[in-house]
């Protein structure tokens, strides 16, 4: 199967917690930054659902509340700085 044929866009659209993971970056040669620029280029994704996939990452963690709420404090300032360098909205 190819990426594209992943169900990975009806998982989201069915509402489910999906996250990216990068499985063994030195055996397959690749990086989280690599897929999430892999489903992004594949599906089309909107800067809204890699938003929404990073935070889903954070509360997957085994990270106490107190630090995922304060990565997702710190990761949705991180993208606000960079929706607004890069001219995008959320419906972009």
């Amino acid at each position: 199967p190819t990426l594209a044929e992943h169900p990975l866009p009806k998982l989201l659209d069915e509402g489910l917690f999906v996250t990216i993971n990068s499985d063994d970056p030195p055996m397959f040669d690749t990086t989280l930054t690599d897929e999430y620029l892999r489903i992004s280029d594949s599906f089309g994704f909107k800067i809204t659902t890699i938003k929404q996939l990073v935070i889903n990452s954070i509360h997957a963690s085994l990270l106490s509340s107190d630090t995922q709420l304060a990565l997702e404090c710190e990761f949705r300032t991180q993208f606000a700085e960079l929706e607004n360098e890069f001219g995008l909205s959320s419906a972009s």
